[in-house]
């Protein structure tokens, strides 16, 4: 069985969760619903939460990642803290 993509870690600190894209390429459209599914799960799985979500590793991703993370957390945003925030370094 080949191992689900893309790939992420989860670190739980004592103010945020940290999911860190652990993929260097999202592009294919299973591989997004897949990543959104993964994000989902961490998001239902806290009352409150601040959530970090690392790119630190993705060179290239389709744009259609960043309209599903939006909904995501979107359908999220009970659970989450108050700010919903993102940083991209190049």
């Amino acid at each position: 069985m080949e191992p689900i993509k893309p790939s992420i870690s989860v670190e739980y600190t004592e103010n945020a969760t940290i999911v860190t894209l652990a993929e260097e390429k999202i592009l294919e459209e299973t591989d997004i619903r897949a990543l959104q599914e993964s994000i989902m799960s961490v998001i239902e799985q806290a009352e409150r939460m601040n959530l970090i979500l690392n790119f630190g590793n993705v060179r290239f991703l389709s744009s259609a990642v960043l309209g599903l993370l939006w909904f995501a957390l979107l359908d999220g945003r009970p659970r989450l803290g108050r700010k919903l925030q993102g940083r991209f370094h190049g």
